[in-house]
């Protein structure tokens, strides 16, 4: 969730998504844990979080729009960069396809 969060600011918006949650997580593992406090996991952590952007069709999002995927078999979080996804995966950035998304939320489509 850092990573989409970090992608927000970097393109101006003036909106910290995870200010409630900043300094309660540092690593994938306590991350993971406030994830499996949620019903629905990341997808519903996601929906909180991002709910003051708009929820678009995943086939509309464009570049800096924030995706929930799957990937490597589980949900994440990543951002649009045109014909692909980039995420933070075991390998570091990655790049993949769009036919992984299942949500998106227009950023600065305010």
């Amino acid at each position: 969730m850092v990573f989409a969060a970090q992608a927000i600011q970097v393109l101006g918006i003036n909106h910290d998504i995870i200010a409630g949650h900043r300094g309660k997580y540092n690593s994938a593992k306590t991350a993971a844990k406030i994830v499996k406090q949620k019903k629905d996991g990341i997808k519903e952590w996601a929906m909180e979080l991002l709910r003051d952007f708009p929820q678009i069709h995943s086939h509309s999002a464009k570049r800096g729009d924030v995706c929930l995927i799957h990937y490597e078999g589980a949900d994440a979080m990543g951002v649009c960069v045109g014909s692909e996804v980039a995420a933070l995966g075991s390998k570091g950035l990655e790049f993949i396809p769009r036919s992984s998304i299942k949500k998106a939320w227009g950023i600065g489509h305010k």
